[in-house]
This record gives C-alpha cells, structure tokens and sequence, in this order.
C-alpha cells in the first residue's frame, strides 16, 4: 500500500510538473500538497517483511491467496509454484542434516 501511496503521489507531482498552463498547475499543486509531497517509497525492510509472509506458509498468506487457481498441473505456473514453495519447505530438515554433517551453518533462504 506505501509503494502504491508513494506511486500516486509521484504520477500527481509528475503530472502536475508537465501541466501546460503554470498558473493553474501552481495552484493545483498549493490544493493538492499544501505542504509538499511527503511520502517516500517503502524501506527494503519493509519489502523483505513482505517477501518472508510471502514465502512463509502462514494464515496471512492463505487469505492473500485466497481464490488462486492454484490446481498442481505443469500447465498452471501459479501452481507449479506453489508446489515448488512446499518442497523446498520440505527439504529444510535435510538441508540441515547436511550442515551438521558438514559442520557449517549455510544459509537455506535469503
């Protein structure tokens, strides 16, 4: 929602920028942002939050996804991926299996 907020008020100010009368570009500008724009874009904190519900089976992420066509077929990309998150969620115990034998921490996810 903050990237679509920061995207909005952009377009305005981009718009409001290449108005052909200045007058009333100037004046629109003193109604719209009466204390200038003041929105900046998302942190990458905020996107990596974001990315870790995405990629994490949780009930957020069930109700984002709710009505996706998610049916397991190598026709549906959004189902192969879905299928894809499981098995790599799956592999985790091996994974780590594999960094105890190797007596190494390496990341599984990024």
């Amino acid at each position: 929602m903050e990237d679509s907020l920061y995207n909005i008020q952009k377009a305005i100010d981009e718009l409001l920028s290449n108005f052909p009368n200045k007058w009333v570009a100037y004046l629109l500008r003193g109604i719209i942002f009466p204390f200038g724009t003041w929105l900046t874009k998302p942190s990458d904190d905020l996107d990596h939050q974001v990315a870790q519900l995405l990629q994490t089976p949780s009930d957020a992420r069930n109700r984002l996804g709710k009505w996706q066509y998610l049916t397991r077929d190598g026709k549906n990309v959004f189902g192969v991926l879905e299928q894809t998150l499981e098995d790599i969620i799956a592999c985790e115990p091996i994974f780590a299996k594999v960094c105890i034998a190797l007596d190494k921490q390496l990341l599984f996810m990024t």
